[in-house]
């Protein structure tokens, strides 16, 4: 009776300690491989943009931008995210006549709604490397135009509403505490329409990413 007591105590302990073990093992995962969640932050991006035409009659010259806005990553999978958000993004480029060299100078400001895939790799030193690529659609909310030699923007009519490209771009996570991360990035906006429909213009820019995980 004695040696059954001894056997039912250390199965119980064998028990408690694979239990408490698991537990441990399913905290410890879920903290840094969730796999099913959503996460949302703030991002600003300095731009560098320039304006690309197939019409002989112009060349470009690029210009200097800014965005910011909401960032959000939907977790379907260990290291698999959906990327999205709403960023307000404002560009500023040039184009050049080649007939008469005068320059008409564009500054555009669109809302923009990002749709990528983002790969994130496993945890690397508490930091985790990532790849994006997908489309961003934008909405015009302005769209203003000026000669190279007067002083003001005036509105224009030869900015379509909407536009649409491909994002390709790669960055890194970095830590801060268990549940909030700083993110870095460079990402290439590769215009697809034309938005400057009176030179038939696409819109392409590089942003770097600065953004804030919650």
């Amino acid at each position: 009776m004695k040696n059954k007591n001894l056997n039912i105590r250390k199965y119980s302990l064998y028990v408690l300690t694979t239990l408490l073990l698991a537990s441990f093992s399913s905290v410890t995962y879920g903290q840094y491989y969730p796999r099913k969640e959503v996460k949302l932050g703030l991002m600003a991006s300095p731009i560098y943009g320039w304006l690309k035409t197939e019409n002989a009659d112009y060349d470009s010259k690029a210009g200097w931008g800014y965005s910011y806005g909401l960032l959000a990553d939907i977790g379907f999978a260990e290291n698999y995210f959906l990327n999205t958000g709403l960023h307000i993004t404002t560009l500023q480029s040039s184009l050049i006549n080649s007939s008469n060299q005068s320059r008409r100078e564009y500054r555009v400001q669109y809302a923009e709604i990002p749709l990528a895939f983002k790969l994130k790799t496993s945890d690397l030193w508490t930091n985790r490397f990532y790849g994006l690529f997908g489309l961003m659609g934008g909405v015009k909310l302005s769209g203003k135009e000026k000669l190279a030699e007067t002083n003001s923007y005036e509105s224009t009519k030869g900015i379509d509403l909407f536009k649409l490209g491909l994002i390709t771009g790669m960055g890194m996570e970095w830590r801060v505490q268990e549940r909030h991360m700083l993110v870095t990035g460079l990402t290439f906006h590769n215009g697809i329409t034309k938005p400057i429909s009176n030179a038939g213009a696409k819109s392409s820019y590089l942003a770097l990413k600065i953004g804030f995980i919650f």
